[in-house]
C-alpha cells in the first residue's frame, strides 16, 4: 500500500460526516491545499507534536494515540476560547500495520465528530512513529483568551479535577489487568481527555487570562505570570482532587500529581472577585470550577497549605528540554 491508498482508506471520509460541522471548509482533503471560507472572525492556529517512547509507550494502542494526540492540540483552541474550524495531520510511522492505523484513524475520525473539528488535510511519511497536528479555530475579532491579562487581586480559577491523568499514567505503566473503578477512572482520563471547548467559549468576556493545563498546574501558570508581569498564591487544600486519585495513589502523591502532574487538559484562568457568581453558574457536577488563589504583585509564586504555610515543591511539571 502506498501513501495515497493508505489516506484514501483510512483518512478520506465522506463529505457527508462533515457537513453538519464544515461549513467554513470550502475544499478539504484531496488537492495541494485547503481552502478556508473565513469572513469575520480572527483564525487562531497552534501545532502539538507527540512522538513515541517521549509522549506515549512505543507499543501504545492506536486508538490511544490519536484520542491524546487531537485533544491535546485543540485544547489549546479551548484555551483561546476559540470554536473549532479543522485540522491537519502529519503521521509518520516506521512501518505500515493496518489494525494500528484503522484504530487510529476510526478514533480520530470520532473524536472529530464528537468535537466538531473536521480533519482537513495533512502528510504520511515513512520514519520514527511520531503524530504531528495543527488545528485552527475561530475567535471574535480581539476577543481570544491571552495569557497576559491577569492583574493583581484577581482569583485564580481551574477546570474539573487535576491530577487525574497523571495517576493514569501510572496505572497503565504498571500494567495491571486486573482495574478497581477508580484505576478505570483515571486511565481513562490519561488516555481519553476532552478539550474544553464549551467552557472556553462561555469565558469570553469574563476571564483576563487563560491556559489549558498540559504540563502541570504549576508550571502552566508560571506562562501566565511571565508574561503578566505577575505572581501567585496557590491554596493547596482548594485544589480539586478527585477521590479516586487518592485512593490510588494517595493524598501525598494526589497532591503532587495535581500542582505538577500534567495531561489533564483543564484550563486555568483569571478573572476579577466581582464576578465570581457568573463564574460559579457556569460549573456542575460533570465540570466543577473551583477557585484555587489570587493573583498577587511581584513574580514568586507560593503554595500555601491549609494551616497558612508554605510549601516547597522541586518539581513544577513537566519540560522537553528539562
Amino acid at each position: 500500500m502506498d501513501e495515497f491508498s493508505l489516506i484514501n482508506q483510512f483518512f478520506r471520509r465522506s463529505p457527508d460526516a462533515w457537513k453538519s460541522i464544515s461549513a467554513g471548509i470550502a475544499k478539504g482533503i484531496g488537492d495541494d491545499c485547503a481552502v478556508l471560507g473565513v469572513t469575520d472572525q480572527q483564525v487562531v492556529v497552534s501545532t502539538d507534536t507527540m512522538i513515541a517512547g517521549r509522549h506515549f509507550p512505543d507499543d501504545c494502542p492506536g486508538d490511544v494515540v490519536a484520542s491524546r494526540a487531537l485533544a491535546a492540540a485543540a485544547s489549546d483552541l479551548a484555551a483561546m476560547g476559540a470554536g473549532p474550524l479543522g485540522f491537519t495531520l502529519s503521521l509518520s510511522m516506521p512501518r505500515l500495520d493496518l489494525h494500528w492505523c484503522q484504530t487510529f484513524a476510526d478514533t480520530l475520525h470520532e473524536k472529530a465528530i464528537r468535537w466538531q473539528i473536521p480533519l482537513i488535510g495533512g502528510d504520511t511519511v515513512k520514519g520514527p512513529l511520531n503524530i504531528s497536528i495543527t488545528v485552527l479555530g475561530l475567535v471574535p475579532p480581539g476577543q481570544a483568551l491571552m495569557r497576559n491579562g491577569a492583574k493583581p487581586g484577581e482569583d485564580i480559577w481551574v477546570s474539573g479535577w487535576l491530577g487525574n491523568a497523571a495517576g493514569g499514567l501510572e496505572v497503565a505503566l504498571a500494567g495491571d489487568k486486573r482495574l478497581t473503578t477508580a484505576k478505570k477512572m483515571l486511565l481513562s482520563c490519561y488516555q481519553a481527555p476532552v478539550p474544553r471547548f464549551d467552557l472556553g467559549r462561555r469565558l469570553l468576556g469574563v476571564a483576563s487570562s487563560a491556559i489549558d493545563i498540559s504540563d502541570g498546574l504549576l508550571a502552566d501558570w508560571q506562562h501566565i505570570a511571565d508574561v503578566s508581569d505577575v505572581g501567585a498564591e496557590i491554596f493547596s487544600s482548594q485544589v480539586p482532587i478527585s477521590k479516586e486519585l487518592t485512593e490510588v495513589c494517595g493524598g501525598h502523591k494526589a497532591l503532587n500529581y495535581a500542582l505538577a502532574g500534567g495531561d489533564d487538559y483543564e484550563l486555568c484562568f483569571t478573572a476579577p472577585q466581582d464576578l465570581r457568581s457568573i463564574i460559579l453558574e457556569l460549573s456542575s457536577d460533570k465540570m466543577p470550577l473551583t477557585r484555587i488563589g489570587r493573583v498577587k504583585s511581584g513574580q514568586e509564586l507560593s503554595v500555601i497549605d491549609g494551616a497558612g504555610k508554605r510549601q516547597d515543591f522541586q518539581k513544577t511539571g513537566f519540560n522537553h528540554f528539562g
